[in-house]
């Protein structure tokens, strides 16, 4: 029987009487009498000596005056839809008190291997199906809970290393990028160049020398993953020190550091990778300084950035970036054409790339 009555059943059994008992209370009210038309009376002189303004008083009146007890008067009974009203709230009230009495009374079902027992809240280990726990204040007094039938309690929270955060330590393997990948890289390099050589030399002369094929190997085998060619080619060519956003891009010693260290903040894998904070697949290849990093998805190519807040995109600056050969064409586009990149735009401060909002 309790199977039936659910919630939904109760309110709406509890609405349908009420607005039932209402009904029944405006039908039954009583109609008012129809007007008769009346002969108008003739006008007669006024009664002296006048009305006092006060009016005469009343035989009750008189006799309050004298002392006497007079019976007060018996209230007017209160009307029906101040009836129907009391009838509604008092009917929707039982029924809320009845779901609470029945549907929503405190459960505790016994969770296996913990008992809680009152007073206090000690937890003590004990078997998987019944547990006893002997109270403190009267040790003659056993408290027992079975667990609820159908309760099951949730599966332990098992977290998991990261493994793209522990590789397995190989030897460094030097291979260069594709040459056709190398040719698209330095065309871009080759804007980026121009334009700080005109207009920033402070920026240009602070660009990185080309990086060591052998340190690229080394990084790679430390992080266990593999630079996408882009990337490669890019450090190949300046080993870090561009502007690019709010972030510089990085030297190859620092990409490898700054993974350690990110590893080392959240080593724990997650359900997607692409949505957690941290994940070891990544390369970060630019900072901002202030805990901020961009970062490339050694596994799609993508370019994305991770703020200290927690927060992974794919989306720096407000703006999809696919590969890291399309950063660097949108930032040589956007010097060029002193257009800004996604939120930011580029302009020069005593010879020094700066970007703005």
């Amino acid at each position: 029987m309790r199977r039936l009555l659910t919630p939904r059943a109760l309110i709406l059994f509890s609405a349908t009487v009420a607005a039932t008992v209402a009904v029944l209370f405006f039908l039954r009210r009583p109609r008012p009498a129809p007007v008769v038309a009346t002969e108008p009376e003739e006008d007669t002189a006024a009664p002296w000596p006048p009305e006092p303004i006060l009016g005469r008083p009343t035989e009750e009146d008189l006799a309050r005056m004298r002392g006497e007890y007079v019976p007060p008067k018996p209230r007017r009974p209160l009307p029906r839809w101040a009836v129907a009203g009391i009838v509604l709230a008092v009917v929707a009230g039982l029924g809320q008190l009845f779901v609470y009495a029945v549907f929503d009374e405190p459960r505790i079902p016994a969770a296996p291997g913990y008992a809680c027992a009152p007073p206090g809240c000690d937890f003590e280990k004990v078997d998987e199906f019944t547990w006893s726990v002997l109270s403190d204040a009267d040790p003659g007094l056993v408290y027992e809970s079975v667990p609820d039938d159908g309760f099951e309690p949730p599966p332990p929270l098992v977290v998991e290393p990261d493994a793209d955060c522990v590789p397995s330590q190989g030897a460094p393997v030097v291979a260069a990028p594709a040459k056709r990948t190398t040719r698209l890289v330095n065309r871009q390099w080759r804007r980026i160049e121009a334009w700080l050589g005109e207009n920033a030399p402070e920026s240009r002369a602070a660009l990185g020398a080309p990086a060591r094929p052998r340190a690229i190997a080394e990084a790679e085998a430390v992080m266990g993953l593999r630079f996408p060619d882009e990337l490669k080619a890019s450090l190949l060519r300046h080993d870090g020190g561009l502007g690019v956003m709010l972030d510089h891009l990085m030297p190859v010693a620092r990409i490898a550091e700054t993974w350690r260290s990110l590893c080392a903040s959240d080593g724990v894998d997650g359900i997607d990778p692409r949505d957690d904070w941290w994940d070891g697949r990544m390369i970060p290849i630019g900072e901002d300084g202030m805990g901020d990093h961009l970062i490339v998805d050694s596994v799609v190519g993508d370019v994305g950035d991770t703020d200290h807040e927690g927060t992974l995109a794919f989306e720096p600056g407000g703006v999809r970036i696919g590969s890291h050969l399309e950063l660097l064409e949108k930032v040589a586009d956007a010097l060029e054409r002193n257009e800004p990149l996604g939120w930011w735009r580029p302009r020069v401060v005593g010879g020094v790339l700066d970007w703005e909002p």
